[in-house]
């Protein structure tokens, strides 16, 4: 069935992660940004299973645009992704129990406290990057991660994958003297942006394949149209013979227009 090209079946084994309960720990969504042919020309959403955090990001359309000269369909990460229970419901199992805008994946990685995020708390609760008076700074562009996909091949010409680690920093049974006011912080330890692009020489390539389907129906039509015109004439041409034909006979005696066959030798 090509419309499960590229969907995700079992990871290490298994359809569901140990990580999260419910439907949250299923394992779901595309394999590395593999997508059956013209899914982006008709879905509004597309979902990616991340190994890193252990479930299925989410990314939803948001408009048209040219790569190279190459009609696109942009899906950028949605906002419900790193949302808590407040803000979505539907991320309940994922026990997102902390402001929301960032996801706590602490149990997909060796049970380490580790969070993830958009870079700078990017669309997360404001009171993280009110944490910081400097160095944590939110903006409207730039932040974001997207997957730019060609609507009939849904081939990803271009990718953008930007996200931030944090730790929660607490206080320390023991070692008071150390953190006595430390109050608990999350704490932006890197962000990472990487980008993937078609390049220039080859998008001609891709274009000349996305419009191979509509060349060969244009030569199908084309050769069908050539063959009922050719038909057409080969049948007008023998009413003519027919009506010449007819019009000789008339003007000659009608021993002359009778045609026998005579066999060999007589």
């Amino acid at each position: 069935d090509i419309s499960l090209l590229g969907q995700i079946v079992s990871w290490n084994g298994k359809n569901r992660t140990e990580a999260y309960t419910g439907d949250c720990g299923l394992v779901r969504g595309s394999s590395d940004g593999l997508f059956p042919p013209g899914l982006a020309a008709t879905t509004d959403s597309i979902s990616i299973f991340s190994t890193d955090l252990c479930r299925p990001l989410k990314f939803t359309r948001t408009g048209k645009h040219l790569v190279h000269g190459i009609p696109v369909e942009k899906f950028e990460l949605a906002s419900t992704n790193f949302a808590n229970t407040s803000v979505c419901e539907e991320n309940t199992c994922y026990s997102n129990n902390i402001p929301t805008g960032v996801q706590n994946v602490t149990q997909c990685k060796a049970k380490s406290p580790t969070f993830v995020s958009r870079p700078h708390f990017h669309l997360a609760d404001p009171s993280y990057g009110d944490q910081f008076q400097y160095g944590v700074k939110d903006k409207e562009e730039g932040y974001d991660s997207s997957f730019w996909i060609e609507p009939m091949s849904s081939i990803p010409i271009k990718v953008e994958m930007r996200l931030q680690l944090n730790i929660m920093l607490e206080k320390v049974e023991g070692i008071e003297y150390l953190f006595k006011n430390l109050q608990s912080v999350m704490f932006p330890v890197m962000w990472f942006e990487s980008v993937a692009m078609l390049p220039q020489d080859m998008a001609s390539s891709l274009s000349m394949l996305v419009m191979m389907p509509s060349v060969m129906v244009g030569c199908g039509v084309f050769s069908m149209i050539s063959g009922l015109l050719i038909m057409l004439s080969l049948f007008l041409c023998k009413i003519n013979r027919e009506k010449l034909k007819v019009k000789i006979c008339g003007e000659k005696p009608r021993v002359e227009c009778d045609y026998q066959i005579v066999s060999p030798g007589e």
